[in-house]
């Protein structure tokens, strides 16, 4: 949990390979805080937080995953409500729903019969394409999916898909063509020194914070407040009108758009009450780092 300050933190959970248990740490900490950016900029009453699941060298079928899944839930019940999980990469909404069965239902994203708000991808690329559009219509002064519907599918297929991880972006990614964003991913860039790379370099780089939060606004929208659909659909396409607004004032002053984000101090629990996950937990997984001892 990096922040509870807004409210309980939210983040999806990860099962996948790491190199070493302190990656996969590494991973939960870099992605918590760019969930608190992403709630706080997305207007959420929530803060950030992240799972992850060290997977040792065993394929991920399901027998597999559901030692895993069994975890998350065991250990998410000791949080209380104060951190709510999702489905991310080797985890799915029919895990959430065993998840919330389990903790109460702090869980988002559980299939639409089970009262959940179900897959988020199709609203996730409904976001990141809101923001694609304002960023071209920076760049070019035209929106960038325009015509009839086939033109409108074809220029889908050649854009970059979102997705959880689409490779950090590093100092030697930053000779890309002027003009043109990379994929939308949360763990997108390394650090801010390639933001300020990309920005002297002249291309435009949508902050993935702003970017992808399709998902978790429509899971928020949908299963707290009760939003309808077209209300949830709304707040998802504003996301072209925060990036003008970001991009806008990158270019006003001169500043990387992504040096603008400051994630709050990380208000949440002090290290006495972080609960430490089982040891068994390592063992289901054959999670082990390059010492060959489990977490």
């Amino acid at each position: 949990m990096h922040s509870t300050a807004r409210g309980p933190a939210i983040g999806s959970c990860r099962i996948k390979p790491y190199r070493s248990v302190g990656d996969g740490v590494a991973d939960a900490l870099r992605l918590s805080r760019a969930m608190t950016l992403k709630c706080g900029l997305a207007e959420l009453p929530h803060g950030g937080g992240k799972s992850v699941v060290v997977l040792g060298d065993a394929p991920l079928t399901p027998p597999v995953r559901e030692n895993p899944v069994l975890d998350i839930a065991e250990t998410n019940g000791t949080l209380d409500g104060r951190y709510r999980t999702g489905p991310d990469i080797g985890i799915t909404p029919q895990d959430m729903a065993v998840i919330g069965r389990l903790t109460s239902g702090w869980a988002f994203c559980r299939p639409e019969a089970l009262g959940g708000s179900g897959n988020s991808s199709a609203v996730t690329a409904r976001g990141v394409r809101a923001a694609l559009d304002a960023a071209v219509a920076q760049v070019r002064g035209t929106r960038a999916v325009t015509g009839p519907a086939d033109r409108r599918h074809r220029l889908r297929q050649r854009r970059p898909s979102p997705g959880p991880v689409a490779g950090r972006r590093r100092r030697r990614r930053g000779r890309r063509r002027p003009g043109r964003p990379p994929p939308s991913a949360n763990n997108q860039l390394t650090g801010d020194e390639v933001v300020t790379l990309l920005h002297e370099r002249g291309i435009t780089w949508i902050p993935d914070t702003v970017a992808s939060a399709g998902g978790i606004i429509h899971a928020v929208c949908r299963e707290e407040p009760a939003c309808d659909e077209r209300e949830t659909d709304a707040r998802v396409d504003a996301i072209g009108a925060k990036v003008d607004r970001i991009l806008a004032h990158a270019r006003t002053h001169g500043t990387p758009a992504g040096l603008r984000q400051r994630a709050p101090s990380p208000a949440v629990t002090s290290r006495a009450t972080r609960p430490r996950a089982p040891r068994r937990i390592a063992r289901r997984c054959g999670a082990a780092g390059r010492s060959g001892r489990a977490p």
